[in-house]
């Protein structure tokens, strides 16, 4: 998973970098659109934070996942090593 997930950050950072560059300034630990008006628009940021989104969706549903499955394992654990 974290193999993964680096893997489709890497993919999606330069992107995302090159648009930030030329679309927004930076502001105290923020970043402000240079036109606001025409951001909501630009179908390539609005690609980006589709993506952004789904790649958050996917994670947290495949750690959920994981706790799931470890919390199973460990109790599986406990279980033979109290008999």
């Amino acid at each position: 998973m974290i193999v993964t997930l680096s893997r489709l950050e890497g993919a999606l950072r330069p992107t995302q970098m090159s648009h930030q560059l030329q679309n927004f300034e930076a502001g105290k630990n923020k970043l402000i659109p240079t036109n606001k008006n025409t951001i909501m628009q630009d179908e390539v940021y609005l690609n980006i934070i589709s993506q952004r989104l789904s790649y958050t969706d996917w994670s947290i549903r495949i750690k959920e996942q994981l706790i799931k499955d470890m919390t199973e394992v460990v109790n599986l654990i406990q279980s033979k090593l109290q008999k």
